[in-house]
């Protein structure tokens, strides 16, 4: 899933909706989807009462990494440029959320790592790859989101590829043997997502770069 967020270069102290960071705050932005020119492609745009904060700033994407196995189906999404390749993501999540009490001890747990979120990446443009299977018959559907208006945050979305690909006993022979030219450049990342959606209770992203250290922003 793909959001849009506003990075304003001020820190929003006062703004309970905002990710306040050094010397910037981030900011969710709601939208809603719209008919493109063809049936493939739509128009992300956030909502008429959004209102861009006084000073400057930007629109940009965020996404994560997400997905494994349970038993003998799963699904999995990974995100790459405009082009395939790895990004670095802002943000790689290490272990789940949980509530503590006092002494430390776990009382809830609110999200946990397996099968969740384990990556976030953030740019003007991102491509998802998705993959989805179960006992090995996979499917997988590309899609590229682009920001193309700065003043506004409208959004391109499009499906560039989305196919049954029926059994598939090893991902890598398939892309190596198999994969249509025109998404050859997509290759390592639809690998990536098809192990991934068969890692049992993945815990850890398969499609990035390894950022220098943890931090968030």
């Amino acid at each position: 899933m793909v959001e849009i967020e506003y990075v304003a270069k001020t820190e929003l102290v006062n703004d309970p909706n905002a990710r306040v960071g050094k010397g910037h705050s981030i900011l969710s932005v709601p939208c809603v989807s719209l008919a493109g020119p063809d049936p493939l492609t739509s128009v992300m745009k956030p909502y008429d009462e959004f209102k861009k904060p006084v000073g400057e700033g930007y629109f940009r994407l965020s996404s994560w990494e997400n997905g494994g196995a349970q038993l003998s189906a799963g699904e999995a999404e990974v995100v790459c440029g405009l082009h395939g390749e790895k990004l670095m993501p802002k943000f790689i999540r290490r272990k789940a959320d949980v509530e503590e009490d006092d002494k430390g001890n776990i009382t809830k747990v609110i999200r946990p790592l397996a099968c969740s979120l384990h990556a976030i990446f953030v740019g003007e443009g991102l491509v998802i790859v998705k993959s989805s299977h179960y006992r090995k018959t996979f499917s997988v559907e590309i899609s590229e989101y682009v920001i193309t208006n700065q003043t506004d945050g409208s959004v391109r979305a499009k499906t560039l590829w989305k196919v049954n690909l029926g059994l598939v006993m090893n991902p890598d022979d398939w892309v190596k043997t198999e994969l249509p030219a025109p998404y050859s450049e997509f290759g390592d990342a639809i690998k990536a997502a098809m192990e991934k959606a068969q890692h049992l209770h993945c815990r850890e992203p398969h499609y990035y770069i390894e950022p220098p250290d943890r931090s968030v922003e």
